[in-house]
C-alpha cells in the first residue's frame, strides 16, 4: 500500500515537473532540485525539501507556495509522512529566505547545500569577465578540480578556467581564461562529488545568467597585487625633492639618502604655479616651519581641545574644495593634501598630492585616506582608481584593484581592508535600460548606474559579488528616489552609494543616500537582510523612537559602532530646514527598532559629504564636509556625549575634508629626518641668528632630538639635545658659537625614541661656506 501510494505520488510529480522552468525555458535546477515557479496569493511559506526512492533518478523540491498544475494527490500527505518517518536524517523544513537558499538531503548525508552563488540564477548584464563562485560547507581541495562546466547555452561551447578553493576553505571559484561572449546566455553546471571535511558528497547545481551586451574596454582581469611578495611589497612611499628659490639650504649630496627625504613637491611642476598668490617667504608657511611646502594648508584651532575632555588619536583627513570658478590662475591656489594632526593642529603627517587643473568645476581632491582595523594607512586617488595601502613604515604593502569591471568604473567614496587582510571594494557600472513611463524625461535607451561590491580574501580571491541590479528593480528605485537629483552627467544614479563596511556580526552595511537609507546585506547569501531610513515609507523596515523628523537625507558615512548601534551623518539636503545632524541610533535587528541615542548640530549645513565617529571615550568626532558649497565648515568637530565641543578645526582656505576621523596611528619612516639651514638669505643678524630647523615626517615615537655639528663630516659631536615638543624644532646658531654658518660647518639630526635609541640620522648638510671653500 506504501509503495503505491508513493508511485501515485511520484507520476504526479512527474506532471507538475514541467513547471520547473525559467523563463529562457531551462529548469529551474538548484543543487540538483527542480524549484517549481513561485506564483501569487501563495498559503504557506515554508519549502519541503526530501530525497525521492532510489528507482527516481532525480531529486524534486515540492514548494506548498506555488499551486499544482495538477491535483494534488490524495496520498500525498501518507507519502510526506512515510519519507519523513523513514527518512528523519534527510528530510528538511526551512523557512524560505531567498531563490539562491537550498537544502538538499543524501541517502544517509546530513542536509547540505551551496548557500551563495554568484552571478545568481538568472542575473542579467553580468560583466564579461565574470567568476563563477559557489560556497557551502568546509570541503577538501582536491574534491573541486574538474567539478564546475560553465557553457554558452546557445553553441554548446565549453570555457575553459581554473578552479580554485578560497581560504576560507568553503568557496569554490571557476575563473574563465577568456571572457564571455556579449549578450551570451551562460549555463554553470556544478557537478556531484565534491565532499566535504567531514566525508560528505555534495550534490551538483545547475543555472545560468546573462552575460552584458555593452563591450566593456580597459578591463582589469586581475588585481594588482604581487603574489610573491616582491612586485609591490617593500615599495616607498614616493617622497621626491624638488628644489626651489626661498634662500633655505638643504643637503644637495650626502649619500643615497638624499632622495628619500620628506616630501616638498609631489609635482616636478609645482614651482611653476607659486607665483599665483603663494609665498616663498618661509616665515609665512604654516606655524613658520621651514621644512614643510609652503602650499601646505594652514590649520585654525577654533576650540583648543579642553583636557581630559578630548579623546586621544590622531586626526585624519584630506584636503578638499568644489571650484566654480574656471579661471585656471584661481584654481592653482589650491594644493591637495593627505594630513594627520594632533588634538592641537600640529603636524604629524603631510603627503602633497597631484593638484587637479583640469577638472576647475569639479572637487580638487586627488586622495581619500583611511586607517583600518588592519592597522594599514590606505589611500585611495584619481578617483578610485587607484587604492593603496601602507604599513607603519609607510611602505606601498599592496594595490587594489577590482575584478572584472573597467577601470574608470572604480569608485572613490569607500574601501575596507579587515583585520585578515580581506578587503572590500566597490565599483559602479553602467548599463542601458527603458526609463520610458518612470520618469518625465525617460528615454528607451536610457544609461542606469548600478554598483557592485567585491570582497576579495587575503590570497586575493574574490569571494563575493553584491550588485544592486540583482536586488532592486529600476522603477521601485524611481520610486524611492528623488528624480530631479538622480542625474549625474546625464546617466540616472538612482543609488549612489557612498559607504560600505562589514557589521559587527559578519555582513555589509551599504549607505544609498540617493534613497536616504541604508541596507545590510548577507554575506552568506547575498540578500538583502533589511532596509533603513528612506524618504519613501516602503523602503524603510525599522520603527524609529522617537520618530524621525526631520527625515534622514542624502546621508553619508552609516557604520555600526558596535554590535547594536550605528551612526551617520545625514546631510539634511531637501529638508526644511536644510540642517545637517551626526547621529547615532540604538538598533534592534530582531525587532527591527531604532532608538535614537545620539543627536548633534548646532544648524550648520553641509550638503554633501561628512562623517560621524564614535570614539573611545564616548565623544563624537564630526566631519563636516561640504566642499565650501553651502559656506565655510570646520573639518573636525569634536563633541561629549552632552553635546559639548572639546576641539574644533578648520582649514583657512576654505577647504573641507570628504570625511574626517581620529585614529590611533603609529609612524616610524623608511625616510630620513628633514634639515633645513635658514640664514636669512645671509642677512643674519644679533636679533635674526642663522637656524637650523629639523623635523621628521610621519614619526610619532620621537621623544628626543639630537642635534650634531663639527667641521670634519666624519667625526660629529653631539651639541644639543632636547625633548619633542611639536612638528619641527630649530635651534639659533649665534656669532660666537664655533658652529656658526659663516664658517665650514657641518651639521646632522638624530630622534631618539622614549627610551633613548636612536632613529634614523638626517642626511649632512653643509654650510655654504664648505661650498665656497
Amino acid at each position: 500500500m506504501v509503495v503505491t501510494a508513493m508511485e501515485s505520488a511520484i507520476r504526479w510529480l512527474g506532471q507538475v515537473a514541467h513547471m520547473c522552468v525559467d523563463p529562457g525555458g531551462a529548469p529551474a535546477n538548484i543543487n540538483g532540485q527542480i524549484r517549481p515557479r513561485r506564483t501569487a496569493g501563495t498559503p504557506s511559506s515554508l519549502a519541503v525539501l526530501f530525497p525521492l526512492p532510489s528507482f527516481v533518478d532525480r531529486q524534486l523540491c515540492v514548494d506548498p507556495m506555488v499551486g499544482p498544475a495538477a491535483p494534488w494527490p490524495a496520498t500525498l500527505p501518507v507519502l510526506l509522512f512515510v519519507w519523513r518517518s523513514a527518512c528523519s536524517a534527510n528530510v528538511t523544513v526551512v523557512q524560505r529566505q531567498s531563490n539562491l537558499r537550498s537544502l538538499q538531503g543524501q541517502p544517509g548525508d546530513q542536509p547540505a547545500s551551496f548557500t551563495y552563488l554568484h552571478p545568481r540564477p538568472k542575473a542579467h548584464l553580468v560583466s564579461r569577465h565574470t567568476s563563477i563562485i559557489l560556497r557551502g560547507p568546509r570541503v577538501h581541495a582536491d574534491s573541486v578540480a574538474g567539478k564546475i562546466t560553465v557553457r554558452n547555452a546557445e553553441s554548446g561551447d565549453l570555457y575553459d578556467g581554473k578552479i580554485v578553493l578560497a581560504m576560507d576553505g568553503k568557496t569554490v571559484i571557476f575563473e574563465p581564461y577568456g571572457t564571455l561572449p556579449a549578450g551570451a546566455r551562460v549555463e554553470v553546471k556544478v557537478l556531484r562529488g565534491i565532499t566535504t571535511t567531514n566525508g560528505r558528497s555534495l550534490p551538483g547545481a545547475e543555472w545560468s545568467f546573462g552575460v552584458s551586451s555593452i563591450q566593456q574596454e580597459e578591463l582589469l582581469f586581475e588585481p594588482l597585487y604581487s603574489r610573491d611578495g616582491f612586485t609591490l611589497a617593500g615599495t616607498p612611499w614616493e617622497q621626491p625633492i624638488h628644489s626651489y628659490d626661498d634662500g633655505l639650504v638643504r643637503p644637495m649630496s650626502g649619500g643615497d639618502n638624499v632622495h628619500a627625504y620628506g616630501p616638498l613637491y609631489e609635482d616636478g611642476k609645482a614651482i611653476e604655479l607659486y607665483g599665483h598668490g603663494v609665498s616663498l617667504d618661509p616665515r609665512r608657511r604654516y606655524r613658520g616651519y621651514r621644512t614643510i611646502p609652503p602650499t601646505l594648508p594652514h590649520v585654525r584651532v577654533n576650540v583648543p581641545p579642553k583636557p581630559g575632555k578630548v579623546d586621544d588619536g590622531y586626526i585624519l583627513m584630506t584636503t578638499n574644495i568644489m571650484f566654480t570658478n574656471p579661471d585656471l590662475e584661481v584654481n592653482a591656489k589650491w594644493h591637495p593634501y593627505t594630513l594627520l594632526l594632533d588634538s592641537r593642529g600640529d603636524i604629524v603627517f603631510y603627503k602633497q598630492h597631484r593638484n587637479q587643473l583640469d577638472k576647475p568645476y569639479f572637487e580638487n581632491c586627488n586622495a581619500r585616506p583611511s586607517i583600518h582595523d588592519s592597522g594599514r594607512l590606505s589611500l585611495m586617488q584619481d578617483g578610485g582608481r587607484v587604492r593603496q595601502s601602507f604599513d607603519e613604515h609607510y611602505q606601498l604593502v599592496k594595490e587594489y584593484s577590482p575584478y572584472g569591471y573597467e577601470t574608470e568604473k572604480s569608485d572613490s567614496h569607500d574601501f575596507e581592508i579587515g583585520s585578515d587582510g580581506g578587503y572590500l571594494l566597490y565599483m559602479t557600472a553602467h548599463e542601458r535600460v527603458n526609463t520610458t513611463g518612470m520618469a518625465h524625461n525617460g528615454k528607451v535607451d536610457d544609461f542606469l548606474r548600478f554598483h557592485i561590491v567585491q570582497e576579495f580574501d587575503a590570497a586575493d580571491n574574490m569571494v563575493f559579488e553584491w550588485r544592486s541590479i540583482d536586488h532592486f528593480s529600476t522603477d521601485e528605485l524611481m520610486r524611492w528616489t528623488a528624480k530631479d537629483k538622480a542625474k549625474h552627467h546625464g546617466d540616472w544614479d538612482l543609488m549612489h552609494m557612498n559607504a560600505l563596511s562589514w557589521t559587527p556580526d559578519g555582513h555589509l552595511l551599504l549607505s544609498l543616500p540617493r534613497v536616504s537609507g541604508a541596507i545590510k546585506v548577507s554575506r552568506e547569501t547575498g540578500e538583502v537582510m533589511w532596509r533603513m531610513f528612506g524618504r519613501h515609507p516602503d523602503f524603510n523596515d525599522f520603527a524609529f523612537d522617537p520618530p524621525l523628523h526631520p527625515p534622514i537625507s542624502h546621508q553619508h558615512d552609516v557604520r555600526f559602532s558596535d554590535a547594536n548601534t550605528l551612526t551617520l551623518f545625514a546631510n539634511g539636503m531637501e529638508n526644511d530646514p536644510e540642517v545637517s545632524r551626526a547621529l547615532e541610533f540604538a538598533i534592534d535587528e530582531d525587532t527591527r527598532t531604532a532608538h535614537l541615542v545620539f543627536n548633534y548640530s548646532d544648524g550648520r549645513y553641509s550638503m554633501l559629504m561628512g562623517s560621524t565617529q564614535r570614539l573611545g571615550n564616548g565623544n563624537m568626532a564630526i566631519g563636516w564636509g561640504g566642499l565650501n558649497l553651502t559656506g565655510p565648515l570646520p573639518f573636525y568637530t569634536e563633541v561629549t556625549r552632552q553635546g559639548e565641543i572639546v576641539l574644533e578645526m578648520q582649514l583657512e582656505n576654505d577647504g573641507n575634508s570628504y570625511r574626517t576621523r581620529k585614529h590611533k596611528w603609529r609612524g616610524e619612516p623608511r625616510w630620513p629626518p628633514l634639515l633645513v639651514l635658514d640664514t636669512n638669505q645671509g642677512q643674519w643678524s644679533d636679533d635674526r641668528p642663522p637656524r637650523l630647523h629639523y623635523s621628521w615626517n610621519g614619526a610619532t615615537e620621537v621623544a628626543q632630538w639630537r642635534v650634531y655639528a663639527g667641521s670634519d663630516p666624519r667625526t660629529l659631536e653631539v651639541v644639543a639635545g632636547h625633548p619633542r615638543r611639536r612638528f619641527e624644532h630649530s635651534i639659533d646658531l649665534w656669532p660666537k658659537s664655533p658652529f656658526h654658518p659663516s664658517g665650514c660647518v657641518y651639521y646632522q639630526v638624530e630622534p631618539l625614541g622614549s627610551e633613548g635609541k636612536g632613529f634614523i640620522k638626517s642626511a649632512v648638510l653643509a654650510s655654504p661656506a664648505c661650498t665656497a671653500a
